[in-house]
């Protein structure tokens, strides 16, 4: 299952989700509510550079931290709110506790919509995270396999072990080299036939295998060995 592509229901939580983010990152703007939101597009991006999946559960556990500061936050100012309009508006409280109050907050009366705001705040923080856990993470995580190497709304599966053009590259160097060594090692051959038959003398064949010996250094240069420059000869024949 996890090597499996997202159906059309996860992409459509995928892409409710980036729109909640969306309204998280305008709403919140003055509370860096777009702070966990550049988180989870950084380690979605890193997760797809890099190949490994752990860019996302990091990420993801900052900005559900990030959240939870928020939601504390809120909890704290609706409790302090609710105390005050309760002690601002009630006959059960000395007017000492209440002219303490004013002194303090300046505060005679409270609205309890204002009471109702931060609540409000904690219910939609609390919502979010469990968006970012339900969905984001698990449809990234039921299909780990599959996004790591395809991403999350790919549907095409790529072809298996294609290298990366960094690799490509390498790749590309080691059977031009694997070449020339080919061609070193036939030429050679050729030359040792020439000995066999008796259509060239032993001191000819030796020579010619001292430049192809001479040929091969130039073209592949020397390699390193155990710390210590050692040229590359052609195959003894």
């Amino acid at each position: 299952m996890t090597s499996a592509p997202l159906n059309a229901s996860e992409h459509l939580k995928l892409l409710f989700f980036a729109l909640i983010c969306t309204l998280f990152s305008w709403v919140g703007l003055y509370v860096g509510g777009f702070i966990p939101v550049l988180l989870l597009i950084y380690g979605y991006v890193m997760m797809r550079f890099s190949g490994d999946f752990d860019h996302i559960s990091v990420t993801v556990k900052y900005a559900k931290i990030y959240i939870k500061a928020l939601l504390f936050l809120a909890i704290s100012i609706a409790v302090v709110l609710f105390v005050l309009a309760l002690i601002a508006g009630t006959q059960f409280y000395s007017k000492s506790l209440q002219d303490l109050v004013y002194s303090i907050f300046y505060i005679d009366y409270v609205r309890w919509d204002l009471v109702l705001a931060p609540i409000l705040v904690a219910a939609a923080l609390y919502g979010i995270l469990i968006a970012i856990e339900r969905l984001y993470l698990a449809p990234l995580t039921k299909h780990i396999d599959w996004v790591l190497a395809n991403g999350a709304f790919s549907r095409t599966l790529k072809k298996k072990n294609e290298p990366r053009p960094d690799e490509q590259k390498e790749l590309n160097i080691i059977q031009r080299e694997a070449l020339k060594q080919f061609s070193v090692a036939d030429e050679l051959a050729k030359w040792a036939k020439l000995r066999d038959d008796g259509v060239i003398s032993e001191a000819d064949f030796v020579e010619a295998k001292s430049k192809l010996n001479e040929w091969t250094i130039k073209t592949r240069g020397s390699r390193k060995v155990g710390g210590s420059s050692v040229a590359t000869p052609a195959n003894s024949v």
